[in-house]
Order: C-alpha cells, then sequence, then structure tokens
C-alpha cells in the first residue's frame, strides 16, 4: 500500500561542512538539520538504520556531523548535548568499539545516509544524495541509473582524461547493491578494470528506490532511483528560501496548493505520474507594493518533468519582480533676502524771528516717509524625483510532458500577463518585471525673508521690514525605471 507523504521544504548535507561550504548548492543545506531532537525521540531511538549511519560515518568533528544534518541537540556516540561543546573522538571510537560489528563499520557511508534520511522524508534523501554527486563530481569515475516499468539499468564509467593509458584504469574493490536483483554482478566483481565505455548491469527492481555503490583504487561513486511506493502530496502554502527539487515516483498536486518561488529554482519531477486536481498555482513574487529604489528580481526557472500526467489546471506566472518606485527629489533652495530699508529723515519748519523763532528752526516739525525692507526673491524650484528602479527578468517556465498535454492546458503557463494576472503586452512571452514609477518632483524652496526695515531716530520712527518672497515651483517627476527582460515557454 502506497505511504503518502506530506511535502515539508527540509533539506540534508551528505559531506562534511568543510566541503559543503564550498559548493554553492550544497551549502544552502546546512542550514536546517534533518536529524533533530524532536525526530530523534519519536523515531531514531529505535531506528537500526540511524545506527548503522553512525557506525559508517568517519566524522572527525562536530561541525562534520552537523553537516550531515546532526542537529546539536541530537545525542550521538554518547557524547552530552550539545555535540558542538563536547566533541571528542575518543568517545567516538569507544562507541564504535563497543556498538558496531567490523561489517558495519566498512559498509558504504553514503547507501547508510541515504537509507536512514529516507526513513524521515524521501526529498531529503535526494537531496542528499544530488549535493553529494555535485561535491564529487570531479571523480576519475562516473555512475548512472536508467530505470524502466520494473528494471534498472546501473552503469559505472572510468572518465579518462588526455595523457593516460590504459594501466591508469580504475580497478573494482567492491560493489553494494540494495533494492534490485543485478543478472551480471560479476562484470563488475573485484578485480575488474573499468573503461571507457563503462560496465552495464541489468536489475530486476522492487518497490524500493534501488541504490548502487562502488568502490575503486580512484575513488568512490554512486547511484540511485526512486521507490515506486513513494507519493508526495503538495498542498497548501509553499513560500520557498532556497532552490528546490521535489521529486518522487506519483507527485499529488492539490487544489489549495500555491507556491511563491521567491525567483529561486523550482524543479518538480514526477517519474511516474503527476496528478493535478482542480486549480493550483505556481507565482514567482506576490504582488504588492515594492520597496523605494529596490530594483525587481529575476525570476527563477520553473521546471517541470513528468511521465504521465492526470487531471489538468495547474497555472504558472513566472514574471520578474517590479521594481521600486523612486523617491521625491530634494526641495529646492531658499531664496535670497530682500534689499533693507530706507530711513525716515527728519523736516524742520521756520520759526519765525527772535530767540524762540531760532529754537523752531531747529526742532522737526515731521519727518520723511522712508522705504520699508524689500521682499525677499522666489524660492528655487524643487530638484527632480528619482528614478524608479528597474524590474526584474521573467523566468524561463521548461515542461517535460508526456505528449498531449500541451494541447490540454493540463499546465499554463500565463503570458502577457503580470504578477497581479492582468493583461499586459509582452509579445507572447512571460513579461518581466515593471520598473517602478519615478519619484515626484521636490517641493519648491521658501521664498527669501524680506529685507529688514530701517531703524528709527530720536525725531523718526522705523520703517517696516519686507514681506518674504513667494515659495518656489516644484520639480519634475522622475523617469520610470526599465522593464525586465521577458522569457520563453520551453516544452521538451
Amino acid at each position: 500500500m502506497s505511504r503518502m507523504l506530506k511535502y515539508s521544504l527540509v533539506f540534508l548535507s551528505a559531506t562534511t561542512s568543510q566541503v559543503l561550504a564550498q559548493n554553492e548548492i550544497c551549502g544552502e543545506f546546512l542550514k536546517n538539520p534533518v536529524f533533530t531532537k524532536e525526530i530523534f525521540e519519536s523515531n531514531l531511538k529505535s531506528n537500526s538504520d540511524f545506527k548503522s549511519l553512525l557506525c559508517s560515518a568517519n566524522w572527525r568533528s562536530a561541525s562534520e556531523a552537523q553537516g550531515a544534518g546532526i542537529d546539536v541537540t541530537v545525542p550521538i556516540y554518547n557524547i552530552p548535548v550539545p555535540i558542538s561543546a563536547n566533541w571528542n573522538n575518543s568517545k567516538v571510537e569507544q562507541w564504535k568499539s563497543a556498538n558496531c560489528s567490523t561489517e558495519e563499520r566498512k559498509a558504504s557511508y553514503q547507501e547508510r545516509l541515504y537509507n536512514s534520511v529516507y526513513k524521515i522524508n524521501p526529498i531529503s534523501a535526494d537531496t542528499a544524495l544530488q549535493c553529494v554527486k555535485a561535491v564529487s563530481d570531479d571523480r576519475a569515475i562516473r555512475c548512472s541509473v536508467t530505470e524502466g516499468e520494473g528494471s534498472a539499468i546501473f552503469q559505472v564509467e572510468w572518465r579518462r582524461t588526455s595523457g593516460e593509458d590504459a594501466s591508469a584504469a580504475p580497478m573494482i574493490s567492491s560493489l553494494t547493491v540494495s533494492s534490485a536483483e543485478c543478472l551480471n554482478l560479476n562484470d563488475l566483481s573485484n578485480g575488474v578494470r573499468l573503461s571507457e565505455g563503462g560496465v552495464s548491469l541489468l536489475c530486476k527492481r522492487g518497490d524500493n528506490a534501488p541504490l548502487f555503490t562502488v568502490n575503486t583504487s580512484r575513488g568512490q561513486c554512486f547511484a540511485y532511483g526512486i521507490s515506486k511506493l513513494d507519493i508526495v502530496e503538495l498542498a497548501g502554502d509553499l513560500i520557498l528560501d532556497r532552490p528546490t527539487t521535489i521529486k518522487a515516483a506519483r507527485i499529488k498536486i492539490r487544489d489549495n496548493f500555491r507556491a511563491v518561488t521567491l525567483g529561486y529554482p523550482l524543479q518538480i519531477t514526477a517519474d511516474d505520474t503527476l496528478e493535478i486536481a482542480g486549480s493550483p498555482q505556481i507565482v514567482s513574487f506576490p504582488p504588492g507594493a515594492k520597496d523605494a529604489l529596490k530594483p525587481g528580481k529575476p525570476a527563477g526557472t520553473i521546471n517541470i518533468k513528468a511521465r504521465k500526467i492526470q487531471g489538468g489546471g495547474l497555472s504558472i506566472i513566472n514574471v520578474g519582480e517590479d521594481g521600486g518606485p523612486g523617491t521625491q527629489g530634494q526641495k529646492g533652495p531658499t531664496g535670497t533676502q530682500g534689499g533693507p530699508g530706507q530711513g525716515r529723515d527728519p523736516i524742520s519748519g521756520g520759526g519765525g524771528g527772535g530767540l524762540f523763532g531760532r529754537v523752531l528752526e531747529v526742532v522737526p516739525k515731521s519727518c520723511t516717509g522712508g522705504k520699508g525692507g524689500g521682499t525677499g526673491t522666489k524660492g528655487g524650484k524643487g530638484l527632480t524625483g528619482l528614478n524608479g528602479a528597474p524590474g526584474g527578468a521573467a523566468g524561463q517556465v521548461i515542461l517535460s510532458l508526456p505528449a498531449g498535454a500541451e494541447e490540454e492546458n493540463a499546465i499554463k503557463v500565463l503570458t502577457d500577463v503580470g504578477i497581479d494576472a492582468a493583461q499586459r503586452a509582452c509579445g507572447g512571452a512571460i513579461c518581466g518585471g515593471i520598473g517602478g514609477a519615478g519619484g515626484t518632483g521636490g517641493p519648491g524652496g521658501d521664498g527669501g525673508p524680506g529685507g529688514p526695515g530701517a531703524p528709527g531716530t530720536t525725531w523718526c520712527g522705523g520703517t517696516s521690514a519686507g514681506d518674504r518672497g513667494p515659495t518656489g515651483d516644484p520639480g519634475d517627476t522622475g523617469g520610470k525605471g526599465d522593464e525586465g527582460p521577458v522569457a520563453r515557454v520551453q516544452y521538451n
């Protein structure tokens, strides 16, 4: 009976943390341990696969164990938690001596890793081994598995480099096969030297995922298939925070499934059947206001593969993110101050003859009008608003589907639309993000202050100050950002 597995966004590092940190893909998987305290308490204490993993591992530090997905809160090798503070290599060796057989210690670490992780989440196991393959892809040998309905072909080949002669060919030292029965195992028996053309094993597979591990004089390689029992169900909201691969024999996408990629690549591979119910969605970015001056992010590639499709109605909007708006221009400069006022002068009048008349002649009887301070000049024009940020590039959508799926719109990639599904003109392609609108012009500068009035004297009062000048004109609106490049849908 098939096991129904709810998809959870969990990833695993499968080699040491030092090596993984140097690999762009695998570095992402260090962030989320698979073997957590909760899982340990409910599952791993009595899990023989986990024990076998500990026996086969050659971790030399706590960081290497954590690189294999072991949380610092999970007790291993009888080392007190947190293991990052209490790691002790002698305790590790003591535990192995007391708990592990010789066969367990010599077993394939990759195989034990796959089996132990698989019991928790098949997607994590698949991602872990992809990571290991990415790190070890420069080795002298390469392995692959090609699967049919009830069969699997395992191939291992020598990656001969320029200048190497036949004496450099890798020699088989051991072969491990799990969940498969192979007809020609002797072709990869101990002592066999590989050729450039490689050796293939024809195997009958069961429901579980077949796993092959080869050790040679020039390194190790491994390959794996999928389990026919696995059903991955995608339902509810899924927001990506890293490149994501979802792979299983059968994948069921429910009506309420809505994935937001946030520009990260997404690959969905159904090695047998992809079931689609209702109207699920995959979108690149959520609609809504964007941060000012922030360029839109490009959308990542969405790659969907399936041998068979049941149902339909999945829609994909892989538009680039819109750019953020420009900001308001700066305020214009303040106008200059008006000129100073002109003072009032005394006016004397005639006083007649005699002493009294001469006194009156020097006493002012009135004052001239004078002039008040001048009006300040007009403030300067506000500065132009800043341009909006450019939109992000559209993401490619690659569909590898059975014949007829395109015509039946089993998966519909929306073109000539924005992120909100509103119509746009993008030449029949997936639209790039819209550049942000320019910022508004800055406010005009304040008018200059009025000039000061003239001061008063003993006989005449002062004049008034001038008026403040008028406010300057606002600046011009900034330009709109560039739209992101469009993308095409590719059918394989």
